[in-house]
């Protein structure tokens, strides 16, 4: 029997196992079990182990899946820093025959999403405890073993003297301070602009402890924060995303002021979770809110966008507005909305409310000509403004009268044929 496991799983007992290397060695020191697909796994103990002494378990090598334990005991003759302990209570096995096989396959599975992603590159590791066995997130800076935060200073400045504007940048989860993100981001500064110039840039799962200053910057090659956290105040003014902007599963702690920005292809929001006042103002073809949640005031200020709010969650009142004229910045300046010119219009179309209380919404100058209202309570309390278009009522459809009377009288046999009177349908003098 095996203690029952938060991943679905189909268990298999198989042949004995046995490590010819004795501790300490690369073999048992890297944390995970074997991961042969992205839903198969493979541990000798049921569960991914990470090798502790005192726990007299044995780790498994190979890459880090979701889930990682201690590991409680095992039985092999393999040489290991620790005891092995006998099985804890509830957990047997069959003589020595240890190995499982946890096979995540053949079964419907949710989507792994950034989840999945956030574990699939070398981590830092920096800081390790038994409250966080897994230590700093961060990815290792190319050529490095270390992320970005816990670089030495004369390797932090060498690497950041190695770039230019217009760089590929990969800190996967790394821990930002307001001084860190400023150094990076003023070696990619564009001499000829004073802005920074970003090319391929991942910060998926990051957390930016202080102000995350994004003003003006130019995200050439797509923008990814999915699953970071903005603890301090999250500052995207003027930025510009050359392809999606993808925001998934964020959370912002602070106040959100987003634009006035141009995006050309989508921005993707959804999951997102939002404490403070949020202000999005953004020229783009596409927004996704689908299951963002807003814990506060907000406003969300379009061009160009078809918006989707599908199961949306919003406890305070939110406005999704069109706006009429190109935005302007701080300087009077006209944003350039050049890489969504050949979008239809600047209209702003709502494609689905589906599944959205909408006593606190309120829209403004929207199309809802296709809107998906699905699953939408409280549509008595939405507060429209401006001219919202909804779609024509249908066609008028015109009935003969008496027809279908007259067809059911004429499929029954004549009274005079059953002997009784002709029926009389006018009326009585």
């Amino acid at each position: 029997m095996i203690v029952p496991s938060p991943m679905i799983q189909r268990i298999e007992v198989t042949v004995r196992w046995r490590s010819p290397l004795t501790a300490p060695t690369d073999a048992v020191a890297v944390a995970g079990p074997y991961v042969v697909s992205p839903w198969r796994t493979h541990s000798h103990i049921g569960t991914p182990t990470v090798y502790r002494p005192s726990g007299g378990g044995e780790a498994m090598s190979g890459p880090v899946s979701f889930i990682e334990s201690t590991a409680r005991w095992a039985r092999t003759s393999v040489s290991i820093a620790g005891t092995a302990g006998s099985a804890p209570s509830g957990i047997g096995c069959i003589g020595n025959q240890l190995p499982v096989l946890n096979r995540l396959s053949g079964m419907s599975q949710p989507s792994p999403g950034p989840s999945l992603a956030s574990r699939s590159w070398p981590r830092c590791g920096e800081d390790a405890s038994p409250e966080n066995p897994i230590g700093c997130p961060g990815i290792h800076v190319p050529g490095h073993t270390r992320c970005l935060a816990y670089l030495g200073d004369p390797e932090r400045d060498a690497y950041l003297a190695g770039l230019t504007p217009g760089s590929d940048i990969d800190h996967r989860g790394t821990p930002f301070t307001g001084t860190l993100l400023g150094a990076l981001l003023t070696r990619l500064r564009d001499p000829a602009t004073g802005h920074p110039h970003l090319g391929d840039a991942r910060f998926t799962s990051a957390t930016f402890n202080g102000d995350a200053g994004f003003e003006s910057a130019v995200f050439e090659n797509g923008a990814r924060f999915e699953s970071a956290t903005f603890k301090g105040d999250a500052r995207f003014e003027s930025a510009t995303f050359e392809s999606d902007a993808r925001f998934e599963s964020a959370t912002f702690d602070r106040a959100v002021s987003v634009g006035p920005s141009v995006c050309a292809g989508r921005v993707r929001l959804s999951g997102a979770v939002f404490g403070g006042p949020v202000t999005l103002l953004f020229a783009t073809r596409r927004l996704e809110c689908r299951r963002t949640r807003w814990s506060s005031t907000a406003e969300v200020r379009l061009r160009y966008a078809t918006v989707d709010f599908a199961h949306a969650v919003f406890e305070y009142p939110l406005t999704i507005a069109a706006e009429p004229d190109p935005f302007m910045v701080a300087n009077g300046r006209q944003v350039a909305e050049d890489l969504v010119a050949s979008a239809p219009g600047p209209e702003v179309r709502l494609a689905s409310l589906r599944g959205v209380d909408a006593a606190h919404l309120v829209l403004s100058d929207v199309d809802l000509l296709e809107c998906l209202f699905v699953g939408t309570v409280h549509l008595d309390q939405l507060r429209l403004e401006g001219v919202c278009t909804f779609d024509t009522v249908p066609p008028i459809v015109h009935w003969r009268s008496c027809s279908t009377f007259t067809r059911a009288f004429s499929s029954q046999p004549s009274p005079s044929s059953r002997g009784g009177p002709e029926p009389h349908l006018g009326t009585s003098g």
